[in-house]
């Protein structure tokens, strides 16, 4: 019997993968791992979020703050923040850290445009609208801020100002245009945000400099001259999963914390 039951766990090859893939599952999430080990790992659900929330959250504790701010571009059906409010949750109990955690939208889904760097060959008006009463119900603690991402940045630092500083944001708005806005919330005021910021862009597969998501990092880093988007190197040694490829993190050199000294300030490198 035991014969039988070994052969079923390591023949053929793919039962042994599986089997081995299972335990390293158990393991990372129930002995021992820390959160970040899990999101490395992808044992946690969306582990782009669990991993750029671990890392911002553990900068903002290092560097004395005792709340984060959390921020989504392009809420649409509200899934994103939804399972933000779980990693917050999650992240809390073992760096004992509170989360402000923002989705920005329009609601009524894309709006209509003829620029070419908006990818209208792959967007059209009206994709991705908010049923905003159904998921207010959903929501937690998240606060929505509606209406077009190019006005609302100043309406978040208005109303919000007692919030912890952002630490990271994720772009889902599609567009070049709505990504430039989006990317208006990284302003001069400093007190504003950490000196590092893990940013994750999630439409930026299979475009390039010249469009999208890509095209605005782009001009985002030719017109600032201490304030740049860039990727950290270094995500296929850890895992093969895809959403490595969307990470990037923003850096303020000027900003007044961005040369102190934190312990596990890269975000590269096995946690």
């Amino acid at each position: 019997m035991k014969r039988i039951i070994l052969d079923l766990m390591f023949n053929p090859l793919p039962y042994r993968v599986l089997f081995f893939r299972f335990l390293r599952k158990l393991k990372n999430r129930y002995f021992g791992k820390s959160y970040i080990h899990r999101a490395v790992f992808s044992d946690i659900p969306r582990p782009h979020y669990g991993y750029c929330m671990y890392h911002c959250a553990r900068l903002a504790k290092n560097l004395g703050h005792d709340r984060v701010s959390v921020i989504e571009f392009g809420v649409a059906a509200g899934k994103g923040l939804v399972n933000i409010e779980f990693q917050a949750e999650n992240i809390k109990k073992e760096l004992n850290i509170d989360f402000d955690i923002f989705g920005f939208d329009m609601e009524t889904g894309l709006p209509a445009t003829t620029d070419y760097r908006d990818l209208p060959y792959q967007w059209s008006e009206g994709d991705f609208p908010m049923d905003r009463e159904g998921l207010e119900k959903r929501l937690k603690k998240a606060t929505l801020v509606i209406g077009d991402v190019n006005q609302t940045y100043k309406i978040f630092k208005e109303e919000h100002g007692d919030a912890g500083p952002i630490g990271c944001v994720f772009i889902d708005v599609d567009y070049y245009t709505s990504t430039v806005g989006a990317l208006k919330i990284f302003g001069d005021d400093q007190s504003r945000y950490l000196p590092r910021v893990m940013c994750y862009f999630d439409d930026v597969l299979g475009t390039n400099e010249f469009i999208g998501e890509l095209r605005a990092i782009e001009e985002f880093n030719e017109t600032n001259t201490t304030r740049k988007i860039a990727k950290p190197h270094g995500f296929l040694g850890l895992t093969k999963e895809h959403w490595t490829e969307k990470i990037f993190q923003f850096h303020d050199f000027k900003h007044p914390q961005y040369n102190t000294r934190v312990k596990n300030a890269l975000v590269i490198g096995r946690p």
